[in-house]
């Protein structure tokens, strides 16, 4: 078997609507390869393997320090 498993594609959205809020949005793609299914024990038999993501940040301002 080769040792090469697959390749990871990572997408990352950043938006700012204010100085102490964020928002990220991201998406994650893994492409496996045919040593990635003989290791995990072909759990997965279509190769599709995608998830998204979703955070929110807030950092508010002390006032005084």
């Amino acid at each position: 078997m080769k040792s090469y498993l697959g390749t990871e594609i990572d997408l990352l959205l950043t938006l700012r609507p204010a100085k102490a809020t964020t928002f990220f949005l991201g998406y994650s793609q893994m492409i496996q390869t045919d040593t990635m299914e003989r290791v995990k024990g072909n759990q997965n038999a279509s190769g599709f393997n995608g998830w998204a993501w979703a955070m929110f940040r807030l950092n508010p301002m002390v006032l005084g320090l």
